[in-house]
């Protein structure tokens, strides 16, 4: 028996632009498990971010059900998605979004200080995360002092400081050149292969769908092909 840790039901998702309702997402029905390495591919306003906004607890459909490791998150307010997000997902995100008065310790270190964990404990997570993106020597810079693909592969030393169920990215590579892209790739198929870690990529881009072990693809708003590899 598959061991599922995400579901949608019939998920839509509207948005209301003056007297105009923009059908965003259309009764989209997909499962993940947990171990899996999905891709959700799509080009620009396909719907494929507002999917993963839904899955990974960041919003809530207008229509349908979401389930997270077996628990609806449909109808939760937002701070009961907020405590689901800090303990069970692991966020890449195409900006970085690091806090540019922090060190990259500090960035990496911060999600933890919400979750309570001990200062120094978070701070020896936080490193021990860096050293394995190979960023050990640069703990103490701030982001205007690492380039895009430094920032990213701090992005991703983040994502893990939790121990998250999950790690979502969305298009992780857009904004660096191909080479740096392949190395945070890599560190993202590692953290899949030799950690075992639900890893979820929303991308245009079809030379990242090829490394993955599922490739969900969505046009307007439908998922148009499922495929397992």
């Amino acid at each position: 028996m598959k061991d599922i840790l995400i579901k949608t039901e019939g998920v839509c998702k509207d948005y209301l632009l003056g007297k105009v309702t923009l059908h965003v997402l259309k009764n989209i029905d997909l499962e993940i498990e947990k171990g899996s390495f999905t891709v959700i591919l799509g080009q620009s306003g396909s719907g494929k971010s507002t999917l993963l906004n839904l899955i990974s607890a960041l919003d809530v459909p207008t229509k349908g059900r979401v389930f997270f490791d077996g628990k609806d998150i449909s109808s939760l307010s937002p701070d009961q998605l907020a405590d689901i997000r800090g303990k069970k997902v692991g966020f890449v995100f195409q900006q970085f979004n690091l806090l540019q008065q922090l060190t990259a310790i500090e960035n990496v270190a911060t999600p933890a200080s919400f979750q309570g964990m001990p200062y120094e404990k978070r701070m020896e997570e936080a490193e021990k995360f860096l050293k394995m993106v190979g960023l050990g020597d640069r703990v103490d810079h701030r982001p205007m002092e690492l380039s895009g693909g430094e920032q990213q592969r701090v992005a991703v030393a983040r994502s893990l400081i939790n121990d998250p169920e999950v790690v979502v990215a969305d298009e992780p590579t857009g904004n660096v050149d191909s080479k740096t892209g392949g190395k945070i790739l890599d560190i993202v198929k590692k953290l899949h292969k030799e950690q075992g870690r639900t890893i979820i990529v929303v991308t245009h881009d079809t030379n990242i769908a090829d490394l993955a072990e599922r490739i969900i693809n969505i046009k307007d708003g439908e998922i148009v092909g499922n495929n397992v590899r």
